[in-house]
């Protein structure tokens, strides 16, 4: 029984910490500049013995008008449907409240 329980606790302390990182990510509003957009390579291996998967994401760092920087991460197809003509440094940015990804601003 004592199992059962301690199943059930650790499930749902996973469930509210991923739910609160969630909120949090969504829930900031800021706006910014975009300072570098590159390309990279990542491995992700589940353990030491593991070779792991290699994707391609593209990183884009911004400085926010209140100083603080933010890295985002995109897999090239969803940053290309997000950006179709993509971002460069200098563009101007936006992130509101309950949106996953900052969006340009004209």
């Amino acid at each position: 029984m004592d199992d059962i329980l301690l199943t059930i606790a650790v499930v749902a302390v996973v469930t509210v910490l991923l739910t609160l990182h969630a909120r949090r990510r969504s829930g900031r509003s800021w706006i910014g500049t975009v300072e570098t957009v590159e390309e990279a390579t990542r491995t992700r291996a589940q353990d030491a013995d593991d070779p792991g998967t290699t994707e391609r994401v593209v990183v884009v760092r911004y400085l926010t008008t209140t100083g603080k920087r933010v890295k985002l991460e995109f897999p090239p197809q969803q940053f290309r449907s997000l950006y179709p003509e993509g971002l460069a440094a200098g563009d101007r940015v936006e992130k509101v409240g309950g949106a996953w990804y900052p969006t340009r601003l004209a």
